[in-house]
């Protein structure tokens, strides 16, 4: 059971006409939490659930922690989130809605995730908000989707595009970060049909 779901992959007809290349979005808002982090902690909390986890801690007041707790509401596994004296009273607010049981702890994420790891306990699986490899594993599956509809980024494009947006007032700039002379970068651009 995966607790993320698949996300539209739509072309953005401005940022495309804007950036001079295809720009693809793949809508991860539409997540149930609202991020495509639910995809690495959704992962996560389903391998620590499957290990026997009884109790989930997490450190952030943002996504990652509304994932840890939407997450820990649909597997039945209690969550706790740590969050530093900053996070707005809607992000605690989201946290509770959640059933998460919120602790405010600290002026900075690092203070509350120093907190946070003293918390764990031999039954509990600490979720981390982004370091962990399981997160990595969760979040490919966004790539995945992507490669199953078909769409193949054309990289030597992406990469003119890139390079463009970055130095697009100095072409002899551009030429120098590609690696290449300025008739090879001109052959290029004519032959992506960039303007």
């Amino acid at each position: 059971m995966t607790l993320h779901i698949h996300t539209p992959l739509i072309e953005s007809r401005p940022l495309s006409q804007a950036a001079g290349c295809a720009v693809w979005l793949k809508l991860d808002a539409l997540q149930p939490c609202g991020s495509f982090k639910l995809r690495g902690v959704g992962h996560a909390c389903e391998v620590h659930h499957a290990r026997g986890a009884r109790h989930f801690v997490s450190s952030s007041g943002g996504n990652a922690g509304l994932a840890v707790a939407y997450a820990g509401r649909k597997l039945g596994v209690p969550v706790t989130v740590v969050v530093p004296e900053t996070t707005t009273a809607r992000a605690k607010e989201l946290l509770h809605q959640e059933d998460a049981k919120v602790v405010v702890h600290g002026s900075s994420w690092q203070e509350a995730n120093a907190l946070a790891q003293t918390l764990v306990g031999p039954d509990d699986a600490f979720i981390h908000p982004f370091d962990d490899p399981l997160l990595w594993a969760g979040h490919a599956s966004l790539v995945d989707e992507v490669a199953a509809t078909g769409y193949k980024p054309d990289a030597e494009r992406q990469a003119l595009c890139d390079v463009l947006n970055r130095h697009s007032d100095n072409l002899s700039v551009a030429a120098r970060v590609l690696g290449v002379s300025r008739p090879t970068f001109y052959r290029l651009l004519h032959k992506h049909q960039i303007r």
